[in-house]
């Protein structure tokens, strides 16, 4: 779904696709971030 140069584990994954399901929007801003160090919460 998403094209990333960067690996992404499992629960990340997870989250992604619990935030995208909500919002389909927030991919883009998903994408951008992935590039830097995310804290999930």
């Amino acid at each position: 779904m998403l094209n990333c140069k960067v690996i992404i584990n499992e629960v990340t994954v997870k989250h992604l696709n619990a935030m995208t399901f909500n919002n389909k929007k927030k991919v883009d801003n998903i994408v951008l971030l992935l590039d830097k160090p995310i804290m999930w919460k």
